[in-house]
């Protein structure tokens, strides 16, 4: 639901959260892409140096990628 609706402020706060509950679950790949989500939803530009290094930490760990 949250991907299909408009970027906005509130938005990026609802995917930060789900973040906070992906990561207390343990789930650090999912919590990734959830912080990353609230990042593009608050206009903040992805930084090519941290998904490099979050595709190196999941590629180590033998996580799926969700790109």
């Amino acid at each position: 639901i949250l991907a299909g609706m408009e970027p906005s402020r509130q938005n990026s706060l609802a995917w930060r959260e789900l973040g906070d509950i992906y990561a207390n679950q343990g789930l650090k790949t999912e919590a990734m892409n959830a912080y990353r989500e609230a990042l593009h939803e608050a206009g903040v530009p992805a930084s090519p140096m941290a998904f490099s290094e979050a595709t190196k930490a999941e590629r180590d760990a033998g996580l799926p990628s969700f790109q």
